[in-house]
Formats: structure tokens, C-alpha cells, sequence
């Protein structure tokens, strides 16, 4: 799932990414953990980079104590990133 999710967040365009940033602030997330696994994964520039070690160094970046933790982190950034694309693509992202 972290590939889908850095081929994802690399589709992103930046001004894109910064709507993200601000949707997930408007939305009222009390965790951030996704919001800091969406950065690391944006830091990555290639998908040949994104290797297991990298993927558990970016877990312990984010201060995701659990494999468990993190597995459902990627699932809650991916239904963000859905929800704001599904916001976006209505219109309801214009007023930001």
C-alpha cells in the first residue's frame, strides 16, 4: 500500500498538496500522523527508493510505534486523500 500511496501523493500537483495540508487542518484530524506520513512520502523522489528500510525508517519518523499502527495510518491517509480529491473535484475546494 505505501507505493499506491507515493504514486498518489507524487500526482499530486503542489498547489494540490497544499490544499491537502489545509483540508486536513479544516477537517478537524486530532492525529497528524497522516499529515507527517503524506510529507515523508513526498520527500521520496523515486519509487525505486521506496524500500522496505525506508518504509520502516519513514514508520519511525512519523513516531508510529506499531506495524499495526502504521498499516492503519496508510489506510486513513489514503481515505483523506480520497475525500479531498472527491471535495476537490466538486468545486468545494475553490473557497480556500
Amino acid at each position: 500500500m505505501t507505493a499506491e500511496l507515493f504514486l498518489l501523493i507524487k500526482s499530486f500537483s503542489p498547489d494540490e498538496k497544499k490544499r491537502f495540508r489545509i483540508f486536513t487542518k479544516n477537517s478537524g484530524s486530532k492525529s497528524s500522523k497522516h499529515v507527517k506520513l503524506f510529507d515523508e512520502l513526498n520527500k521520496i523522489d523515486t519509487l525505486e527508493e521506496l524500500t522496505t528500510e525506508r518504509d520502516e525508517k519513514i514508520r519511525l519518523q512519523t513516531k508510529i510505534r506499531s506495524k499495526n499502527a502504521y498499516a492503519q495510518t496508510k489506510i486513513y491517509l489514503q481515505d483523506a486523500l480520497f475525500r479531498f480529491l472527491k471535495d476537490y473535484q466538486n468545486g468545494k475546494m475553490n473557497k480556500m
